[in-house]
């Protein structure tokens, strides 16, 4: 038998392998956008916001009701004397003249007289607001021209601080009691305190 060969084949070169298609990703959407909006829910949400305003309008309220409805506070020490007013101590209301002073006046008339001006001290512990005394005014001859009885040399509301303790009253330029024409002739006058108090005028 004669042996058959068969002729040789060529190698054949390998394909190189196609690459597979990737897919392009597709855009992704929020899930909120999938879904459509509850009006329902939207409604409860709105409700809920409402109940609270109302309950805090409701709170405030009841709390402005509260706060009209208590008694006042008693006023405070400030407030019943203000600043530079002593208030009144209840205690033994005195004064000492220091000096008075008999000096000339014209009246608006035109005539020549004096005028009484009376200094004096607190001697007391409590503060001075209305003074009265008895006023006699002498010629050269030491012979009385004139009193007047129970004067008020000095007085204030009981609003002002007064004359404090151990405190000199000097009457002011211009003030004090001016004698009549016929007590022109006065060169002395003397002053009895007789009336002292610690609140004042009204």
């Amino acid at each position: 038998m004669s042996e058959q060969t068969n002729p040789p084949t060529e190698p054949q070169s390998e394909q190189p392998a196609a690459p597979t298609p990737v897919p392009a990703p597709q855009p992704t959407t929020p899930a909120a956008a999938k879904r459509p909006k509850d009006p329902r829910a939207e409604l409860g949400t709105a409700a809920v916001r409402a109940l609270l305003v109302c309950a805090l309008l409701v709170v405030g309220f009841v709390l402005l009701v509260a706060w009209r409805g208590r008694p006042p506070s008693p006023p405070s020490v400030a407030q019943s004397n203000p600043a530079g007013v002593a208030p009144l101590r209840g205690g033994k209301a005195s004064v000492e003249v220091v000096e008075v002073r008999l000096m000339p006046f014209r009246s608006p008339a035109g005539y020549d007289t004096r005028r009484v001006a009376v200094d004096w001290k607190n001697t007391g512990d409590c503060s001075v607001r209305l003074v009265k005394a008895n006023i006699k005014a002498f010629d050269f001859a030491d012979i009385q021209v004139f009193s007047v009885r129970d004067y008020t040399i000095y007085a204030v509301s009981a609003s002002k601080p007064g004359v404090e303790p151990c405190a000199t009253y000097i009457k002011p330029p211009g003030e004090g009691f001016v004698l009549p024409i016929d007590a022109a002739s006065a060169v002395r006058a003397t002053v009895e305190i007789t009336r002292v108090e610690e609140k004042g005028t009204e």
